[in-house]
């Protein structure tokens, strides 16, 4: 049951209509370029309250090669934040494995993985359960700077 939890807290889940984004180029983990990059400063675009984020004014992930941040911000109380590793296999999976911070607050463990397909193209990047079948989007996210411009983030 923790792995749904975390999925909900990382990944928000947010069931959406499938997504065209996830046939797009997966980004082999080499860095690649800015616009198919999974790594970056993205800002949550599923809508926070349907997500553990409820209340959260907005919620950003900064993956970088070896390492992850998720921080929320919530009016009048401290922000939530989460640290990691994460791990970018070929092919777009990525493992994310909470290092410090609020974990036990949502009910989570330090050190428990949790593996998403992971793909961006230009300014999104969408992140899916690793099955077999059709990937459905569990959340969805802009780059900070693309959100910013267009004023859905601070």
């Amino acid at each position: 049951m923790r792995p749904r939890i975390f999925v909900t807290l990382m990944l928000a889940l947010a069931t959406l209509p499938s997504c065209s984004a996830i046939s797009r180029t997966f980004d082999s983990g080499d860095g690649g370029s800015g616009s198919t990059s999974v790594y970056g400063h993205w800002v949550l675009a599923t809508p926070l309250d349907s997500t553990v984020f409820a209340g959260a004014t907005q919620v950003e992930l900064v993956l970088a090669p070896g390492t992850f941040n998720v921080s929320a911000t919530y009016p009048g109380r401290a922000p939530l934040a989460i640290n990691g590793r994460a791990e970018l296999a070929t092919g777009g999976l990525l493992t994310l494995v909470p290092g410090s911070g609020d974990v036990s607050s949502v009910g989570l463990a330090n050190g428990q993985p949790l593996t998403r397909l992971a793909t961006a193209s230009g300014g999104t990047l969408v992140l899916a359960l690793p099955t077999t079948g059709v990937a459905l989007p569990s959340s969805v996210w802009h780059r900070l700077e693309a959100a910013r411009a267009a004023g859905r983030a601070r």
